[in-house]
């Protein structure tokens, strides 16, 4: 099987180029001919309409050339905007995801996509994978999910770690948080607390959260471990209050980080 990685160039036993027309849209072409005989696995992100474009265009390639592939996105955009909230908004993860399913891969693989909405909307071709915490988590660390949907994802990991589960009680008018509370705790002997979650954005549910648990263990060590960072506001944020602060490069490659941030390489 050969790679054909359209995050990182340098990184991709398939070459390719990558233009633009006048107008703007971009092409992406090969200067070597396929292998039929060679299967090939396409790694990509999807945080935009463009790059969907592009991988749009690969399955055209692809298929017009008879080649058997699979599909790896380590950021599938979309995936949070997985139910209609009201009728006058998209369903935007039905839409992507609508658009994938034309496509003749044989096996798609989507990192943290959030929710099973995905898996249910991809339907059999899809095979979820989870980010996995456990390398990056001190052994004298207590895990903090900060609500029931980080603990649904990783509630394996409260078989073997003291943990704390969050409540948010929000403002249905205007959607914003009110009160965090803590809604069980078990076995938080350790001193340091380790927050686990799938995505950050500017951070605010986090530090909502940590406030609390300052005022409650004082003299604690507080870290984060995001499987997808998308707001570059967001590491600002946690990285001025937290400890240490870490997240992979599914959605982008940041740079510049502060001393306490370190980027987890997923591909």
């Amino acid at each position: 099987m050969k790679l054909l990685n359209l995050i990182n160039l340098n990184k991709s036993e398939i070459k390719y180029n990558l233009t633009r027309f006048p107008d703007g849209e971009p092409q992406i072409s090969f200067p070597n001919e396929f292998d039929r005989k060679d299967s090939v696995k396409v790694i990509c992100r999807i945080t935009s309409a463009e790059e969907l474009f592009i991988l749009i265009q690969i399955g055209d390639i692809l298929d017009r050339q008879e080649i058997e592939w699979d599909l790896f996105i380590t950021y599938l955009m979309s995936m949070r905007m997985d139910r209609v909230m009201n009728f006058n908004r998209p369903f935007s993860l039905k839409v992507v995801c609508s658009i994938l399913n034309t496509m003749n891969y044989r096996h798609i693989m989507v990192l943290e996509p959030h929710s099973e909405r995905t898996k249910g909307l991809l339907g059999t071709r899809c095979y979820p994978q989870k980010f996995n915490f456990e390398p990056h988590l001190d052994t004298q660390s207590n895990i903090v999910f900060p609500d029931a949907g980080a603990y649904q994802r990783y509630k394996v990991l409260s078989n073997n770690w003291g943990h704390i589960m969050f409540n948010k009680v929000r403002d249905l008018e205007t959607g914003k948080i009110k009160e965090f509370s803590i809604e069980k705790e078990v076995n938080c002997y350790y001193p340091t607390f380790t927050f686990i979650d799938d995505l950050c954005d500017a951070g605010g549910t986090f530090l909502g959260e940590l406030e609390v648990l300052k005022n409650k263990y004082p003299s604690s060590k507080y870290s984060i471990i995001v499987t997808h960072m998308v707001n570059r506001k967001g590491i600002e944020n946690l990285s001025s209050k937290f400890d240490e602060v870490l997240f992979t490069n599914s959605y982008r490659d940041w740079t510049d980080l502060p001393e306490n941030c370190e980027m987890i390489n997923v591909f």
